[in-house]
């Protein structure tokens, strides 16, 4: 996240220069560009910088502009980056330059057709911003999360890198919400947001699970309490900020309030009945009434049972937790299609324990859906398996009737 001082110290360096000279005409120019290599940097500077001679590459390439550098490319800061692609906005509005800007994109994406897909997205989404294309950001946005979705390796880690330079109107788009979860989930450091305002329909299913000690007493609801205060116990979907939607009665009206867990959430009055926890991935928990004794306590035996079929696609994939909450025992019913699906259920079971376990491992058949994440998992030996059913013959084989 850019914070309002990396942009007063960009415009800072920026205004060392000549505002209308052509070290910041080129910076300008190239200011939408994922990466700069010398050819777009001598294209750029031939074609639509004529007054200047080759040493203003060399000027560029080394000014403190530049976030990284090595033989083949710079990328500028993002802080500069965004101060000149406004400045770029701002010509096109006043009308000046405007065949200049054109051109210059139309000779960027001839440079970098090759370039990597989510690059060329990068630079797309950086010209929509510059020509204020709101149309172009937000389907752009859809096309990310599309891809997100269907698994496209890789693309979470450009996100959270990419993420900072992102336009405003790409980051509050429906799915620019849900797609900053996923950042978030990456490192990105994304824009706080209220309980309310959490956006992640599209990609809670996928993201990793996070366990929560909750306290039900009396018509009071408290969520994220320590182990000693607890009597019950969820797993939500890790998004930024964690929340869970809550449904209850209260005076004769049925009500939904979204929470945000955190330790010093306020207690929620819940009225007396049963209440159910709504996750934002659709899973659900239901709390009968209130438990009224001290000895209900999830610390004095309360026990965890819980059913997850994790995305696996066409195939299956079942998570059994039981026991006790802080440290469940697991059994897994198949391993769906493809190693992806293992190394999601690893990344559930380390948040349990780790080194991750599981305590029994069943493979209802042989079929690619059930098996290869199976498979991986045997396979990797990263996770401890202690015994595996299988409809083989020592499983199939009847009891000696004697």
């Amino acid at each position: 996240m850019i914070e309002p001082e990396d942009t007063v110290e960009a415009e800072t360096a920026l205004a060392r220069f000549e505002p209308d000279g052509p070290l910041l005409r080129l910076a300008e120019l190239l200011s939408p560009a994922s990466r700069i290599e010398p050819e777009l940097l001598r294209e750029m500077r031939l074609e639509l910088v004529r007054d200047a001679d080759v040493s203003i590459e060399q000027a560029l390439w080394f000014s403190e502009f530049v976030r990284s550098r090595d033989d083949t490319a710079i990328s500028l800061s993002v802080a500069v980056a965004c101060v000149l692609r406004r400045r770029l906005r701002l010509r096109l509005r006043r009308g000046n330059d405007t065949d200049t800007v054109k051109a210059a994109r139309k000779l960027m994406a001839r440079v970098h057709a090759e370039l990597s897909p989510v690059l060329v997205l990068e630079e797309t989404l950086a010209w929509a911003e510059v020509f204020e294309d709101q149309v172009t950001v937000r389907s752009t946005a859809d096309q990310l999360l599309e891809a997100f979705k269907a698994g496209r390796a890789g693309l979470g880690h450009w996100l959270a890198r990419a993420w900072d330079g992102l336009p405003k109107a790409f980051k509050d788009s429906p799915s620019g919400k849900n797609l900053a979860q996923v950042a978030a989930l990456r490192g990105a450091t994304i824009e706080p947001a209220e309980a309310s305002e959490v956006e992640a329909s599209s990609v809670a299913y996928l993201l990793p699970r996070r366990p929560i000690l909750l306290s039900r007493e009396g018509s009071s609801l408290r969520l994220g309490v320590p182990r000693s205060e607890a009597t019950h116990a969820a797993e939500l979907p890790d998004t930024m900020p964690l929340v869970v939607d809550v449904e209850f009665e209260r005076d004769g009206r049925q009500l939904t309030e979204r929470v945000e867990v955190r330790p010093d959430s306020p207690p929620l009055e819940v009225g007396q009945g049963s209440l159910t926890l709504r996750c934002l991935d659709g899973t659900e928990y239901r709390l009968e009434s209130a438990p009224s004794r001290q000895s209900d306590r999830l610390s004095t035996g309360s026990t965890l049972f819980s059913i997850e079929m994790l995305p696996a696609r066409e195939g299956s994939c079942l998570l059994l937790r039981f026991g006790e909450p802080d440290a469940p025992a697991h059994v897994v019913i198949d391993g769906g299609p493809t190693r992806r699906v293992a190394r999601e259920l690893q990344r559930r079971l380390e948040t349990d324990s780790y080194p991750p376990r599981i305590e029994l491992l069943v493979v209802t058949h042989t079929d690619n859906d059930r098996i290869r994440g199976a498979l991986s998992l045997l396979e990797d030996g990263e996770i401890e398996i202690s015994d595996v059913w299988f409809n083989g013959s020592p499983h199939m084989e009847a009891e000696d009737p004697a």
